[in-house]
C-alpha cells in the first residue's frame, strides 16, 4: 500500500536524525473502541511519532502491527481527507465528539510537511463536528484560525502535553517535542483565539517532576496562559515501557533507579505514594483556581457523556 518515501529531521531508536516517512492509503478514517479514550473515537493521521517520549506507550503498537521503529518510521495516511468527508457524511454519523491522534501526535515533524491537518480541519467545520486534540508540538499554531472557525460551530478543546517546565529536562524526556516554554505560549495564542485549552500533566514522574516545586511551576505558567483546566496523573509503567524507560533512568539518571524498582513492583502506583501526588494536586487546583478537565457534551444524557482526557 506504500506510495512514497521520504526522509525528514527527527528522532528514531538509534539514536539517529533520519526519521522515514511512509504514505499509505488508509481503508477508514474514523476508529471506535469501546473505552472513552477519551472519546469513542480517534482519527490517527499518522502512525509513529516523532517525538521520541522516554516513556512513550504508544510505540509498541507499531510492533503489533510490524511496522518496525515507532520513532523513525512514521506512516501518513494521505488519503484520509476524502475518507473523513465520506465517513462524516454518513446518515448514521451522530456528530460524536472526534479525537485527533489518539495514539500519535497529528502536529508532529511529518505534518509540516505533509501538511493533512489543514484539509482535515476544513472538513470538521464543514460538517460543524467537535474534536479534541493533544499535542506536544506548537506547530498547531499554523492552523489556529481554523481551530478558531471550528469553534463558532462546535465544541473544540486544544490540550498541550506538559509533564514539565523545564525546556532542559524536556529535552531529554521527549527529544522530538517542541519545548514547553513553547507549548505554554501555544496555549495562551489558543486561548487568545477563543479555544478552550487544557493540559495534560501526565506522566508525573516520581523523584523527577512530582515535587510541590516542580508541579506549581506548571500551575503558575498554565494560570499566566489563562487554561481551562489541567489534568495531572503518575506515570504507568505498564509491559516495555518499564525496561525502556529504567534504560533511560540509567543513563541520565542511575540513583533513581533503586528507587524506581521498588516504587513500582506493579505497573502503576497506588497507596501513600499516590495519595502524596494527587494531595499536591489537589492543593494546586484550589490556590490557583484551575480545575480538573470537564466532561465532553455529548448531547447524550449525563450517564453516557464522556470525560475528555
Amino acid at each position: 500500500m506504500s506510495d512514497e518515501f521520504t526522509q525528514l529531521p527527527g528522532i528514531n531508536e538509534s539514536g539517529g536524525s533520519n526519521v522515514g516517512v511512509t504514505c499509505v492509503a488508509a481503508r477508514s478514517a474514523l476508529h471506535y473502541h469501546d473505552k472513552e479514550q477519551p472519546t469513542r473515537w480517534d482519527l490517527n493521521v499518522y502512525r509513529g511519532c516523532t517525538h521520541g517520549c522516554r516513556y512513550c506507550f504508544a510505540r509498541y503498537s507499531h510492533d503489533y502491527i510490524g511496522s518496525g521503529d515507532f520513532f523513525g518510521h512514521i506512516v501518513a495516511k494521505s488519503n484520509l481527507p476524502g475518507l473523513l468527508h465520506r465517513e462524516l457524511s454518513r446518515s448514521s454519523w451522530k456528530k460524536e465528539a472526534v479525537n485527533l491522534g489518539g495514539v500519535s501526535d497529528s502536529y508532529q515533524k511529518a505534518e509540516a510537511s505533509m501538511e493533512l491537518m489543514p484539509e482535515i480541519l476544513k472538513i470538521f467545520i464543514h460538517h460543524s463536528n467537535p474534536v479534541l486534540i493533544s499535542t506536544k508540538s506548537d506547530l498547531i499554531l499554523r492552523d489556529a484560525s481554523l481551530f478558531a472557525q471550528l469553534s463558532v460551530k462546535a465544541e473544540v478543546r486544544v490540550a498541550a502535553s506538559i509533564i514539565t517546565s523545564n525546556d532542559y529536562l524536556a529535552s531529554l524526556l521527549e527529544p522530538g517535542a517542541s519545548p514547553p516554554s513553547h507549548r505554554f505560549a501555544m496555549l495562551k495564542a489558543m486561548k487568545q483565539q477563543g479555544i478552550k485549552t487544557y493540559i495534560l500533566l501526565m506522566p508525573v514522574l516520581p523523584y523527577l517532576t512530582d515535587t510541590m516545586e516542580h508541579l506549581e511551576a506548571i500551575y503558575q505558567k498554565a494560570s499566566k496562559a489563562n487554561v481551562d483546566g489541567i489534568l495531572a496523573w503518575p506515570l504507568n509503567l505498564r509491559g516495555q515501557v518499564k525496561p525502556a524507560f529504567i534504560s533511560f533512568l540509567r543513563e541520565h539518571f542511575p540513583a533513581l533507579v533503586p528507587l524506581y524498582l521498588g516504587l513500582y513492583d506493579r505497573s502503576e502506583v497506588t497507596g501513600p505514594y499516590l495519595k502524596s501526588v494527587m494531595e499536591i494536586v489537589a492543593e494546586l487546583r484550589a490556590k490557583y483556581g484551575i480545575g480538573t478537565i470537564p466532561r465532553f457534551k455529548t448531547g447524550k444524557s449525563d450517564e453516557q457523556q464522556m470525560s475528555l482526557f
